[in-house]
């Protein structure tokens, strides 16, 4: 085999290999993460409720087939600590507990592949 046939046929092998490892990668980063409840509101008077329960699902509800898979553990945070906190999590849900103070807090959840879901607790 001639020395430029060689190389044309081991450069044509790696491009088709590196095709199929492309075909088979998905971009985990490319999804998102829906919350339940999306927004809730809570009293902020003595005796009200202070706690409320969201949970994570792997995309909007009305999907009929839902391609993306959550990639545990997931992350929760809050964008207000001083309004209140995620005081557990486990599994696809965590409780957010408020604090006194008046304000809307959103809350952020995050899965290992970089999905993304938000909810917004007002309290008043």
């Amino acid at each position: 085999m001639k020395q430029g046939t060689l190389i044309r046929w081991v450069a044509c092998v790696a491009v088709l290999a590196a095709g199929i490892v492309m075909v088979g990668c998905e971009d985990a980063s490319n999804h998102s993460i829906t919350v339940t409840p999306a927004a809730s509101s809570l009293d902020v008077t003595e005796g009200s409720q202070n706690a409320v329960v969201l949970t994570a699902s792997n995309g909007p509800s009305n999907t009929v087939a839902r391609t993306n898979e959550l990639l545990y553990p997931l992350e929760w945070s809050v964008t207000e600590p001083s309004l209140g906190n995620i005081s557990s999590s486990g599994g696809n849900s965590a409780v957010y507990t408020r604090t006194g103070a008046r304000g809307s807090n959103t809350i952020i959840v995050r899965d290992q592949g970089d999905g993304e879901g938000v909810a917004v607790v007002t309290q008043y």
